[in-house]
């Protein structure tokens, strides 16, 4: 019953991970790259459009495809609790 935030996809869905087949005017990946991201909402879509600033690649040695969902939200929360909210620095 959350509902998303405003301009976001009504489709469910934060983390999603896949394979990049189109990009926009600003890009950090390539066509064929495997990444993951964390999105407003759309993540269960079969096709998402995620930022160029949300995108992380995904590690081939280290995580599955499936498993890199996971890892935007994990990221993205502790470079906020620490970056943001603690002000670290290095």
């Amino acid at each position: 019953m959350y509902p998303p935030p405003p301009g976001a996809s009504p489709i469910l869905g934060m983390e999603v991970s896949g394979i990049v087949e189109h990009w926009g005017r600003r890009r950090n990946a390539e066509i064929g790259d495997e990444i993951c991201a964390l999105l407003p909402g759309g993540g269960y879509a079969e096709y998402a459009v995620a930022s160029a600033l949300w995108l992380l690649p995904r590690c081939r040695a280290v995580v599955t495809l499936v498993d890199a969902a996971a890892l935007p939200e994990v990221h993205f929360t502790v470079w906020t609790n620490l970056i943001d909210s603690a002000r670290l620095s290095g």
